[in-house]
């Protein structure tokens, strides 16, 4: 007749400290979506999440030197996602703050070293 509800949640420690939180907002670059509390990066084409790319090679037609993958990597990192969003959809970004690292969405092949060195740079500390 009566059933006990026995719904759960799971709440996610997603801030770290007080260090100032910064906010911005940009449109997600076609044919991408990003998921909530993902770092990502603003390209020419918009926010797209950041992925793991390959080290390239020098470039001797054009004079362009060699990256390494940690260049190709974290090249434009500008934050991480505040919500999820798809294509043409405005993001909100954490662009400054201190956040638990376990807490965000690690991208497959990115290492969490990576990730805290490079939003260092930014104003963005993973504790």
């Amino acid at each position: 007749m009566y059933e006990i509800q026995n719904e759960q949640t799971n709440p996610v420690n997603f801030f770290a400290g007080d260090f100032p939180i910064v906010t911005a907002v940009g449109m997600v670059a076609t044919g991408k979506t990003v998921k909530k509390y993902e770092p990502v990066k603003l390209t020419a084409n918009g926010i797209e999440p950041v992925v793991a790319v390959a080290a390239s090679e020098k470039d001797t037609t054009n004079v362009i030197p060699a990256k390494t993958a940690y260049e190709n990597t974290t090249e434009g990192i500008y934050g991480i996602s505040a919500s999820e969003a798809a294509a043409g959809e405005d993001v909100v970004i954490y662009v400054t703050g201190e956040f638990f690292a376990d807490a965000i969405e690690i991208p497959v092949d990115v290492a969490i070293e990576t990730l805290t060195k490079a939003f260092r740079n930014i104003g963005i500390f993973l504790k």
